[in-house]
């Protein structure tokens, strides 16, 4: 309880690199990474100019299945709000 209170948050918004939070259960390993709220049009520039990275486990990074929670607004409000669609 209370051992994640905020996740996703990028420092820098114009080159992104998200460090994923690991987690094992048995033979399971997911990578789960996160983004916190950017403007539309700054995050559709960034995966446009494919400055978003994420950063992979050292260990073995084929085992791990990577999932990735955007916080994002849902209505699209033009071709440039949000990710652009193949991201």
């Amino acid at each position: 309880a209370n051992l994640i209170n905020y996740f996703g948050r990028a420092t820098a918004v114009d080159d992104i690199r998200l460090a994923p939070i690991l987690l094992e259960k048995g033979d399971s390993k997911l990578a789960l990474y996160g983004l916190g709220h950017i403007r539309d049009e700054r995050l559709h520039r960034v995966f446009a100019d494919h400055k978003v990275h994420f950063l992979r486990p050292a260990e073995d990074p084929a085992a791990w299945f990577n999932l990735c929670c955007v916080h994002q607004n849902r209505h699209v409000r033009g071709a440039t709000a949000g990710a652009a669609k193949g991201y």
